[in-house]
């Protein structure tokens, strides 16, 4: 027996010598760099990508298998273009665990991992090969704004994640092997996203990450601090966060507990003081596609850029429970509250919006109403409250009896009320909702109504599906005790756009659009600034010079006004019996418009107008900056035209007109300096107000005589037979081309080509009025020296207060002669 015992003494003895002998051999002679190259072609071959390992490779084997890499890159398929590199990365794993098939490695250092992940205009990102996903042959991505790019790039680098932590785990658990690591350190990390279809760009940089011991069906914690930059969109932002990981690939399960993530800097509009999201529970089944959220917070405080900037914002959105399982198309939510406050356009504002409970399933779908109120206070005041309630129906079908709407909107002295209520009907399958009885009261209070209010009941009906890009609407209103009628449709397929008809028996916009009818009764303006400026030449000199010797402040560049011409198409029909616009009056309007492509027209343009006719077109085309009317009034009451828009009519009479005019300017404010085309202007048994033509004849005879200047008094009326005027216009100034005027006494016509500048409202106009008709005056013996006498008259000044002078020294020599001729016929 003892003899035995020593034979097996002896026979282990001489195992453990010969295996730590072959131990020390093979860590003596093997050499891990040696399989370089094999690994190399084995990844080649595999992924059509080159990987590059610079620095040496360390192998341990006892007391732990440990493995350290330097100057490791792997390229893009079939490119030298690096795809991601690692300066350093170090582990170990245990040996005696192995034996009991439990994976525990040590800690994991990662020091200078750099990638770049990016995305091509199909859709594509560089990684997917190392999935094993089939690229998109070459079908075309949606076009995605840049902020959609850069989420999508962040979802997909963690699903992207998650697959392949996955795919490992799985492949562990067909083992039946556990995976233990004691922790995990990330530093410097730098990924670089770029996507080919949006443009944007963005630079995820001096990233580190920590966690604790990381066992897959454990809590374990981590934490991260990274810096964000980028130029499409903008971003200049610092990252930190933390939380309690627990990650069971194998059941595709991921769940996290106390999360707290914040962001502060630039993200694309937003400017973030901080914008941070915790959550106590948040747990995604993958294999289910169930999400459940508990106790979410996000906050927002900065500001937020744009056309009508935001300051001073401070959002938070609490929701107490989130459960959503979109495969069996279910959601639960409870507590749901959103409040935000600032100043929009310096104008404070408020909202707020409570979801107390909802429950949507296939079978059923139960909730509490949802309410809200936005509230922006300031000169243009806004109180809208909204409320939905009633739901009824199913995840696919929902019906909600009622949602409400009132609002409030003040502008000056103007106060607009509307009250709207429908039933709803959504389709969330279909993408489609419905506003199937639309019905309300929109009420007007204003001191510049003819009664101080104006109610415009409301009813209809407006659909849409987002699916198919479409929408309808029917709007049916009583506006002054006529009807208005507006049928609208929406298609965004190309070619499509909106198409609609409108049809009323009053329209008055100046009642219905704020200030229109201020502007109309009184004085412009405009033009009461410029008379009190030039009232005060002195105080607007010492001005320019304040302001010459400020330093300039920057001005943004003002939005170009043609913008709206490329977006959707439009193309319609209008009918309209009495139509009310800056004062003017005009009765059975109709017109076609048609826009799109850059381009606006306003064709077939008829109307009553003023006992007379109105025809023409108008069009505007955004390629050259140009505008352009052509208009046609015939037999038109002149001076009761002119009275309405706030003219005071010097000239009345039937007048027909006809106007071709081109105007091209990036704004609108531009087109009146480069107004060119032509004009022409007949009037006939019409009525001068502010010249006594008979009064006058007495005056100037009575100054011939004396030989001195008579004035010229502005009072009375003259009556005429005609007035005929044609003009051309080129950068604002219309150079007069002819001109007849001729009353019972006085003929007039242009005796040198006159201007009139309509960018300042000057004239300079040279006629000459030729006495005629005397011997039928009633004092035709005192004014008989004047007959056939030609008299120039020099206009010029501000075209509301001309200035007139009479070349008096220039026709006395004339009337003398005259006379002495008459005197000796009469011989």
């Amino acid at each position: 027996m003892k003899q035995w015992f020593k034979r097996i003494v002896i026979a282990l003895a001489s195992l453990i010598v010969i295996a730590v002998v072959g131990i020390a051999i093979f860590l003596l002679t093997f050499d891990p760099n040696a399989y370089k190259d094999r690994l190399a072609e084995a990844v080649h071959e595999r992924y059509d990508r080159t990987l590059t390992v610079n620095g040496p490779l360390d192998f341990s084997l006892f007391p732990r298998i440990g493995l350290t890499l330097r100057e490791v890159s792997l390229s893009e398929p079939d490119s030298d273009e690096v795809f991601a590199s690692v300066e350093s990365a170090r582990l170990a794993v245990a040996v005696w665990p192995l034996l009991f098939n439990r994976l525990v490695v040590d800690h994991v250092a990662i020091d200078g991992f750099k990638a770049r992940v990016a995305r091509d205009a199909q859709g594509n990102f560089n990684f997917q090969d190392l999935l094993g996903d089939q690229p998109a042959n070459g079908v075309a991505a949606r076009k995605l704004s840049p902020e959609e790019a850069v989420a999508g790039g962040v979802v997909a680098g963690v699903q992207a994640a998650g697959q392949a932590v996955s795919s490992a785990d799985a492949a562990a658990q067909g083992r039946d092997m556990q995976i233990d690591i004691a922790g995990l350190a990330l530093k410097d990390g730098e990924i670089l996203f770029s996507d080919e279809a949006s443009g944007a760009a963005v630079r995820l940089y001096s990233f580190d990450i920590n966690t604790g011991r990381v066992t897959f069906g454990q809590s374990f914690n981590v934490a991260w601090t990274a810096k964000m930059a980028g130029t499409e969109p903008a971003v200049a932002a610092d990252l930190s966060g933390q939380a309690m990981f627990k990650l069971d690939p194998a059941m595709r399960q991921y769940a996290a507990q106390r999360l707290d993530m914040k962001l502060a800097g630039q993200l694309g509009p937003m400017q973030a003081n901080n914008l941070s999201l915790r959550g106590s529970s948040l747990a995604f089944d993958g294999a289910q596609r169930t999400l459940d959220v508990a106790g979410l917070e996000l906050i927002f405080q900065g500001d937020v850029n744009g056309a009508r900037p935001m300051t001073g914002v401070d959002t938070n959105v609490q929701i107490a429970k989130l459960a959503a399982y979109p495969a069996s198309w279910r959601m639960q939510l409870e507590r749901m509250a959103v409040r935000a406050k600032g100043a929009l356009a310096q104008q404070p504002f408020e909202l707020a919006v409570d979801a107390p409970a909802l429950d949507v399933s296939p079978t059923q779908a139960t909730g509490e109403p949802l309410t809200g109120r936005w509230r922006l206070s300031g000169e243009d005041a806004v109180d809208i409250s909204f409320g939905l309630e009633g739901l009824e129906g199913t995840a696919a079908d929902m019906d909600f009896s009622q949602l409400k709407l009132d609002a409030a909107v003040r502008q000056g002295s103007r106060l607009v009320k509307t009250q709207l209520a429908s039933p709803v009907e959504l389709r969330p399958l279909q993408e489609e909702v419905a506003l199937t009885a639309l019905k309300g009261d929109i009420v007007i209070t204003d001191p510049a109504l003819p009664k101080g209010t104006l109610a415009i009941p409301v009813i209809g009906s407006v659909s849409g599906n987002f699916a198919q890009n479409t929408g309808k609407a029917n709007i049916n209103a009583v506006l002054e005790g006529g009807k208005f009628d507006l049928g609208m449709e929406y298609d965004a397929q190309p070619g499509q756009g909106v198409t609609f008809s409108l049809a009323a028996d009053t329209l008055d916009l100046d009642k219905l659009v704020p200030g229109r009818q201020a502007v109309a009764e009184g004085e412009p303006a405009e033009r009461k600034g410029e008379t009190d400026a030039a009232a005060e030449p002195q105080a607007e000199a010492q001005e320019g010079e304040a302001q010459e010797a400020a330093e300039p402040a920057p001005v943004a560049p003002e939005p170009s006004a043609w913008r709206w011409l490329s977006k959707t198409a439009v193309k319609g029909d209008i009918r309209i019996g009495d139509l009310v616009l800056h004062g003017l009056k005009a009765k059975d309007v109709s017109a076609q418009l048609e826009a799109g492509s850059g381009k606006l027209q306003l064709r077939d343009v008829q109307a009553g107008l003023y006992e007379g006719k109105l025809s023409g077109n108008a069009s505007l085309a955004e390629e050259n900056k140009q505008a352009r009317l052509k208009l046609n009034l015939n037999g038109v009451a002149l001076g009761a035209l002119l009275q309405d828009v706030g003219v005071q009519p010097m000239i009345s009479g039937k007048a027909d007109v006809t106007l071709d005019l081109t105007a091209q300017g990036e704004q609108p404010a531009d087109w009146l300096a480069a107004l060119g085309g032509s004009a022409r202007v007949k009037v006939v048994d019409g009525m001068l107000d502010g010249l006594d033509a008979e009064q006058w004849l007495a005056d100037f005879s009575e100054g011939l005589k004396r030989g001195v200047a008579p004035a010229i008094r502005r009072s009375g009326i003259t009556r005429f037979s005609l007035l005929d005027a044609q003009a051309t216009l080129a950068k604002g100034v219309a150079s007069l081309r002819r001109l007849n005027f001729d009353s019972t006494y006085i003929k007039v016509s242009q005796s040198q080509q006159g201007t009139v500048n309509l960018v300042n409202g000057s004239l300079n106009l040279n006629l000459l009025a030729r006495m005629q008709g005397l011997r039928k005056h009633s004092n035709a013996r005192q004014l008989a020296i004047l007959e056939g006498v030609r008299v120039p008259v020099h206009i010029t000044g501000d075209w509301t207060n001309p200035q007139y002078a009479v070349q008096f020294e220039n026709i006395v020599g004339a009337a003398i002669r005259g006379q002495l001729q008459r005197m000796i016929r009469g011989l």
